[in-house]
């Protein structure tokens, strides 16, 4: 006998204490009463009584392990096992018993024999965290992971005998978690799509990072009516490729066609992958996907477009109950969110709209103050040039009543002035270049001390957040309005505008004067346009306005408006 370096010749060894079979297969595990039955003599390992010491002691270790552990023994690496290998074996088990490793893995083997040969020949021990390999133990090539660890099992003459191998399964482990970051990333990546086309774009760059599960993927959109679906999106597969039409109609013979319709149950479906669908891309994998996995979404919100997701089902893993709730998951992800983009394209849709108002009543704004220029101020301007052409004769004749023309004149130089102000004013109010409503604000406060003796103070609460610039210029005509009525016809000396930043965003303007009067309220002072036209503001950008009198005199405008329409973020 050869010490390490050549496995140990099996056949008996008369040095060694016989021992009872029943305490060397002893427990009540399935194996064990399974060994208790055979006829060893007639093995090639011949009777247990035989056996070396370092043998019987890695048997029993093996037998009585939870952990998935195997025997190699001997030149021709014959199979031992416990109940936990048996289950990894699958439909081999238990014809697997005894068998060489060749013959139980010809899939594998080639991997490994190195291994097997470096701990029997070499007495190396080794092993790898979670290896990928293709074992065949249910009618298939499968994917499979493992944890292994190969040591050497010495007799007590230092020979090699065989291979005591742990072999614990991770496949569930690693397949769970590969899937389990796909969902996680497309439930992150398609939070910033704002278009079902684009969620379903998102979606396909997701599942191109997968291949592995989801071999290739088709995704598209479903009409109204449930007549066609127009290809948005592909993962892996080639956009021209026959089984991804870009339009798929309900009408065609596709074997994909009545998934289109609307009344489609399940939400769930697979198909036999036929011979007109091939060549199919391959994935990560060597084969084609023998299944298709059809995915019809139909948002809770009716209204949401509906989508069809066609992907291809692993060939190297049969759809078990883990499988299949990964695709329900999948298209609960995708479904999801189809239903936020719609939310997103819905909302986007109400502020658009909420700007076009916006954008008319501003255009109709300027023309009346254009108006305002023609009627008020040239008119101002052309009465003025009448006095001034008037005393100027008035002088040349000598008549001393010139001077007085010439001092209602200047009295009415000063009125146009202030009205081409308060025109200026609003015009510039409609800039687009200023989007920071504090700064509006400021603006509007320095204007109001110029105007009279008064200390006006802005106050913010919260965070600042930017405003639509078309809202904001809304937001500050309106403010205007209420300051010059507080220091023109209130008298105030005090004015407080207050911004508060939330959900809503409030502006508050508010004054220590006389107090607006209740018949006054709803549509101000006859013939004024003032309160009547902050009123119209107000509806134009969706907001509610309220006047009150404050109880310590004065009075309070309070403007809301939700933050989801004013705040451009």
């Amino acid at each position: 006998m050869s010490a390490i370096g050549t496995p140990r010749t099996f056949g008996r060894s008369a040095a060694v204490t016989t021992p009872s079979r029943l305490r060397l297969f002893s427990g009540n595990s399935g194996m064990a009463m399974r060994m208790r039955q055979i006829d060893w003599e007639h093995t090639e390992l011949g009777a247990p009584e035989h056996w070396s010491h370092a043998m019987r002691t890695a048997l029993t270790l093996c037998l009585g392990s939870r952990l998935c552990s195997c025997i190699y023994w001997g030149p021709q690496h014959l199979l031992l096992y416990n109940d936990a290998f048996a289950s990894l074996l699958g439909t081999k088990h238990p014809w697997a018993l005894l068998q060489p490793a060749d013959v139980v893995w010809p899939e594998i083997f080639e991997t490994m024999q190195p291994q097997l040969e470096a701990t029997l020949y070499r007495g190396e021990s080794s092993g790898t965290v979670d290896s990928p390999s293709f074992i065949n133990r249910r009618g298939y090539l499968e994917e499979f992971y493992c944890t292994y660890s190969y040591a050497p099992i010495v007799n007590e003459y230092e020979q090699i005998e065989g291979a005591f191998v742990t072999v614990p399964e991770t496949s569930t482990r690693v397949i769970a978690e590969r899937r389990l970051h796909t969902l996680q990333r497309l439930g992150l990546s398609t939070r910033r799509a704002r278009r079902s086309e684009e969620t379903l774009r998102v979606a396909a760059e997701v599942l191109t990072e997968n291949p592995y599960d989801i071999p290739f993927a088709a995704l598209y959109l479903c009409d109204e009516d449930g007549e066609q679906a127009q290809l948005h999106a592909v993962a892996i597969i080639d956009s021209e490729h026959p089984l991804c039409p870009a339009l798929l109609r309900a009408d065609s013979a596709s074997p994909l066609a009545h998934f289109v319709t609307r009344d489609v149950r399940p939400l769930l479906q697979f198909l036999d992958v036929s011979s007109t669908m091939h060549p199919l891309p391959l994935g990560a994998w060597r084969i084609p996907a023998q299944q298709l996995a059809v995915l019809s979404l139909v948002s809770p919100d009716t209204r949401a477009p509906r989508a069809i997701v066609v992907a291809g089902v692993s060939p190297h893993k049969r759809l078990d109950d883990d499988h299949i709730t990964f695709f329900r998951m999948l298209a609960d992800q995708i479904m999801r969110a189809l239903g936020e983009a719609f939310a997103h394209q819905q909302e986007d849709a109400r502020i658009k709209a909420l700007q076009t108002r916006a954008r008319v009543a501003q255009q109709e704004e300027r023309l009346r103050i254009a108006r305002d220029l023609h009627d008020t101020l040239l008119q101002s301007v052309q009465g003025m040039q009448f006095m001034l052409e008037a005393g100027l004769e008035r002088v040349k004749a000598g008549d001393p009543s010139a001077a007085d023309l010439f001092t209602r004149a200047l009295a009415a130089s000063g009125h146009a002035v202030t009205e081409g102000r308060e025109v200026l004013s609003l015009l510039r109010s409609s800039s687009h270049g200023v989007y920071e409503l504090s700064a509006r604000l400021d603006n509007l406060c320095a204007e109001l001390t110029t105007e009279a003796d008064a200390r006006c103070v802005v106050e913010i609460e919260g965070l600042e957040r930017n405003i639509n610039p078309s809202i904001s210029s809304e937001i500050q005509v309106i403010c205007r309005e209420a300051g010059l009525n507080a220091v023109r016809h209130a008298n105030a000396r005090v004015i407080r505008l207050h911004v508060q930043f939330g959900d809503d965003l409030t502006v508050e303007v508010s004054d220590d004067g006389a107090g607006i009067r209740e018949e006054f309220m709803i549509n101000g002072r006859p013939g004024h346009y003032g309160i009547r036209g902050m009123r119209e503001r107000a509806a134009t950008i969706g907001a509610q306005l309220q006047l009150q009198r404050r109880q310590c005199g004065g009075t309070a405008v309070r403007l809301t408006l939700p933050g989801s329409s004013a705040y451009l973020d």
